[in-house]
């Protein structure tokens, strides 16, 4: 069973985005996934790509929907493993 680690809300910052970060990041949020304004996001990462892909994510994400949060739970430990 994982644990989770901890929870962030819309008005942290992980780290500050590339332009190309930036970009690629607004375009899931507004083309593949169509986020509108009243709804609420939720992120759920590992350690292992908080600070890379789900930085990207949590950061573009705050552009469009009205509630961000990104919870980190522990690691796997085996490929594929249920949270």
């Amino acid at each position: 069973m994982r644990k989770i680690i901890k929870t962030l809300n819309k008005n942290k910052v992980i780290r500050k985005l590339s332009p190309e970060e930036k970009k690629a990041g607004e375009n899931v949020m507004a083309n593949c996934l169509a986020v509108k304004r009243n709804e609420k996001v939720l992120i759920v990462t590992d350690k292992k790509l908080l600070k890379q892909e789900a930085a990207v994510f949590f950061e573009s994400a705050k552009k469009y929907a009205k509630e961000v949060t990104l919870v980190e739970i522990s690691t796997g430990i085996e490929h594929a493993e249920e949270p």
